[in-house]
């Protein structure tokens, strides 16, 4: 990949519980690995320019775990506490070069990730999205994509709800292509002032003319860990079939 991947490291954590008290979900580890590794390796897997790691919490943590990593950067959000997970993507502006892809730390990917992504990566911006569901992620939102494939809106549903033709599930992926990174950090700014929400980004983009499209991954290529119960269930899966994961 020509660019850089940013892993979004900085929020509380808070779902996680005692887990997170006094660490950063980074570097909470599953089936023996914190999530940073895995979620280092997996970039590193894609072949970028750089890699950067956004921390905020227990920020003195993740930068001694980070200590022994080639190329890999940290850039640090100070508001953690009171900004959106964009804002903290911002925060790693000025070193970001060339194509940006990022997403949450508490992404655990599967090896097949590495060939399922990279081989979406184009000159299109790219919002990654699932028409399937799976055990191991959570479905908390729904992309409506228009005519051409680009992305017009962003929608909470309950899972429950059958799908529509230009309807996908939503991951915390994106990539936007080089000429749209400039136009993707005015939205980011501008939306700062009301809510910094995926949602009123993709508004942004759109009405600038730098849209951002569905990339179809088909299932889940990932295991989410945002609390404890999901933490056990992906120790589970990664020590059944432990080849399988990053």
């Amino acid at each position: 990949m020509r660019g850089t991947i940013v892993i979004l490291a900085a929020g509380l954590g808070t779902r996680l519980g005692a887990l997170t008290k006094e660490t950063p979900k980074a570097l909470v580890s599953v089936a023996g690995e914190p999530l940073l590794s895995r979620a280092v390796r997996f970039a590193k897997s894609l072949s970028p320019d750089r890699i950067i790691v956004v921390g905020g919490y227990c920020f003195a943590a993740v930068k001694a775990a980070l200590a022994g990593e080639k190329r890999v950067a940290l850039a640090q959000n100070p508001a953690f506490a009171t900004t959106r997970r964009l804002e903290s993507l911002a925060c790693a502006k000025r070193d970001v070069k060339g194509d940006l892809l990022f997403f949450d730390v508490d992404y655990i990917m599967r090896k097949e990730a590495s060939r399922v992504i990279g081989g979406k990566l184009s000159r299109k911006s790219l919002y990654f999205a699932s028409k399937e569901t799976s055990p191991d992620t959570i479905q908390d939102g729904i992309a409506v994509a228009g005519t051409s494939g680009e992305i017009i809106g962003i929608e909470t549903k309950s899972v429950t709800v059958p799908l529509r033709q230009n309807e996908f599930y939503v991951s915390s992926i994106q990539f936007i292509c080089e000429k749209d990174t400039q136009a993707f950090w005015r939205a980011i700014k501008e939306s700062a002032k009301e809510v910094a929400s995926t949602n009123n980004v993709l508004r942004r983009m759109n009405e600038a003319g730098h849209p951002l499209f569905i990339a179809d991954i088909g299932a889940p290529c990932w295991i989410e860990v945002d609390t404890r119960e999901e933490r056990s269930r992906a120790e589970e899966r990664i020590k059944s079939s432990p080849e399988s994961f990053f």
